[in-house]
């Protein structure tokens, strides 16, 4: 696995290159349906709720991020995310997320997600998360960044310490997604139940505690089995 992330006029960006243990039809089925995102991205502690909707012409994704685990749905932020595939070939699919606007000034966030055959048992994946901010939201995020997450770090080391700042912010994100995106598809191949996939998403996460750890394993397992309940009760109600 390879991270590496880049901030530049009013923009900053991750990227994750990383090797799926998985065959590329088997990672395809599990990635190429809108609700399929919505569950594996509410895997990730900072994603508190998600609904997908779905018509003959387009696809959306309502997600709810919180800037602290510890926030509600209600008191996170949404994100309006248009999803679609882009590229669906027998050994390349690509699929994007957009949202146009977001909270602090923040706006044209972008998901993607590029998955390339590997071999016959594993496929590459492309993972990148960004996002552009206004004057006035950089001002908003760096005041956030020094003070609820000033004891937050990236993954990347300069002069010998690991990042902070927006890079940090979007490294961590692009890990939360990365690990999510993994578990679920690992979860989906063996016919996991969530139980599995949630104590695997934390297992993956405190590997990188300086970066993710938030929670203990159990305050995080009884905060995503009410969210997940939540989120299941949502799609059952007509």
């Amino acid at each position: 696995m390879h991270l590496q992330s880049q901030e530049r006029d009013g923009f900053v960006q991750g990227h994750i290159h990383a090797v799926l243990e998985q065959p590329f039809a088997v990672a395809r089925a599990a990635l190429s349906e809108p609700p399929a995102w919505c569950a594996l991205l509410l895997l990730a502690s900072n994603v508190k709720a998600c609904e997908s909707r779905v018509t003959e012409t387009a696809a959306r994704l309502d997600l709810k991020v919180a800037a602290t685990v510890r926030q509600t749905a209600d008191e996170a932020s949404l994100l309006g995310f248009q999803w679609r595939i882009t590229v669906s070939d027998p050994d390349y699919l690509r699929i994007e997320m957009r949202a146009e606007e977001g909270p602090a000034g923040t706006r044209n966030y972008r998901l993607y997600a590029q998955l390339v055959e590997l071999d016959r048992t594993r496929s590459l994946l492309r993972l990148s998360y960004e996002f552009a901010y206004s004057r006035t939201g950089g001002v908003a995020i760096r005041l956030y960044l020094a003070t609820v997450a000033r004891a937050k770090v990236g993954f990347t080391m300069e002069d010998g310490q690991p990042i902070r700042g927006l890079r940090g912010l979007v490294e961590r994100n692009t890990m939360r997604y990365y690990i999510a995106l993994s578990t679920y598809v690992e979860a989906q191949a063996a016919s996991q139940p969530l139980e599995k996939a949630l104590r695997n998403w934390y297992a993956s996460a405190e590997k990188y505690p300086s970066q993710l750890h938030e929670l203990t394993r159990e305050e995080y397992l009884a905060m995503k089995r009410i969210e997940f309940a939540i989120h299941r009760s949502q799609k059952s109600t007509p």
